[in-house]
């Protein structure tokens, strides 16, 4: 989380749980500018981040940066190319 002096005193960005995808190296969290009144902001959307740890230097990178429909959009499409690699492996049995 970042201070209001970082900013100008106008915001601050405050992030939400990190959540790691095991065993790929990547965390998903949420990110959003906060007002000095506690209220998010609705200048910058809030949006979700995925950031891929590297397993070289450890440094961490930003590999995505999202809107909530656009997550729950990518999340169908990563359900069905799943699903398309589960047929596939069926087709070998």
């Amino acid at each position: 989380m970042s201070t209001f002096a970082d900013w100008n005193n106008e915001f601050r960005i405050v992030e939400g749980v990190e959540r790691a995808i095991v065993p790929t190296g990547l965390i998903v969290t949420t990110a959003a500018h906060q007002l000095p009144n506690g209220q998010i902001s609705t200048d910058a959307e809030p949006g979700i981040i995925i950031d891929e740890i590297d397993t070289r230097d450890g440094y961490r990178r930003e590999r995505l940066h999202i809107s909530g429909p656009a997550a729950r959009a990518l999340a169908v499409t990563l359900i069905e190319a799943a699903d398309e690699l589960d047929r596939w492996g069926d087709a070998d049995a």
